[in-house]
């Protein structure tokens, strides 16, 4: 049973993320047969997480760990380590992703259950620092897809200026960076360094956590930009998923949608970009309620 917390999440999203099964389903292979009958979460033993965990979860000691059960097998990582999170919530809905899963487990159907998998597993799976991380990021600033519209037709041209265009201007706004985009005349374009420099140390501030779901929300989307308004909540799922797809949805809208292929795309950058999101967020509120709690305690504290 999922709070109403995480059930109303979970509708928010529809089925577009989390009840797109049908549409996924015809892309995943076949492997494991499912084999439970319950999926539950529960707190973990702090004591037992940290005697046997391989790599650190990046959160302060004492937070509290929650694990996902398959009937009474505790749900663990690619590297077999045990699946832990900071919050109920991000047990909750993966738990309702597993819960989702019918007579053959569906990989593509799990979402938040790989990106978490890869921020726990990444420092001995991947074998890559922060640096390389970010180094990898940034270059999706130099072949940006909001930075590379098309020159015509002039249906596309008019939307892309009418959705692109306040993202961008939005991102430079924010961030006090300028935004180089392709022209007719200029088509090879690269960022400059100023505003590499920027959206680097930005990137360094983020919680390891939020790390990964940038980097899965840039290369489903294809754009550093859009992740960037999406985690800050300037634009919507919805309009992050259509503004990435923006060509493709205009070649719909003129010539019809090929089934098995723009409906499966549909739902499969809405499940991506919103696992990131609510991964993002529920480390961002967890971060939240932490500073809130040292406030509290340090105005608690006698002064000498």
């Amino acid at each position: 049973m999922f709070s109403s917390r995480s059930s109303h999440i979970l509708a928010s999203l529809g089925r577009r993320a989390y009840a797109a099964e049908a549409a996924v389903s015809l892309t995943a292979p076949r492997q494991t047969r499912v084999f439970w009958k319950a999926v539950s979460t529960r707190p973990l033993d702090p004591t037992w997480v940290s005697t046997k965990a391989k790599v650190p979860a990046h959160f302060p000691e004492g937070t509290p760990k929650f694990g996902v059960f398959l009937d009474a097998r505790p749900l663990r990582t690619h590297l077999k380590q045990l699946f832990e999170v900071p919050c109920p919530l991000l047990a909750e809905l993966i738990a309702a992703e597993w819960s989702s899963q019918r007579e053959h487990l569906k990989p593509l159907a799990l979402p938040l259950t790989s990106l978490i998998s890869r921020a726990l597993d990444g420092p001995l799976y991947e074998q890559r620092d922060t640096e390389s991380i970010i180094d990898g990021l940034v270059a999706y600033l130099h072949s940006d897809t909001l930075c590379f519209p098309e020159p015509y037709p002039a249906g596309l041209v008019e939307r892309q200026n009418r959705e692109w265009t306040p993202i961008r201007r939005w991102v430079e706004a924010e961030y006090g960076v300028t935004l180089r985009c392709a022209s007719e005349r200029e088509f090879d374009v690269t960022q400059s360094p100023e505003t590499v420099a920027k959206l680097s140390a930005f990137l360094r501030e983020l919680h390891p956590w939020q790390l990964v779901a940038f980097e899965e929300a840039v290369i489903s989307s294809k754009s550093f930009i859009l992740p960037l308004a999406l985690l800050r909540r300037h634009i919507t799922l919805d309009q992050a998923a259509d503004a990435s797809r923006l060509e493709t949805l205009y070649q719909v809208g003129r010539w019809g949608q090929v089934e098995d292929t723009h409906d499966v795309d549909h739902y499969d950058i809405r499940t991506r970009l919103g696992a990131a999101l609510l991964m993002h967020r529920a480390v961002t509120g967890l971060h939240h309620e932490q500073a809130l709690l040292r406030a509290a305690e340090k105005a608690a504290t006698p002064s000498e």
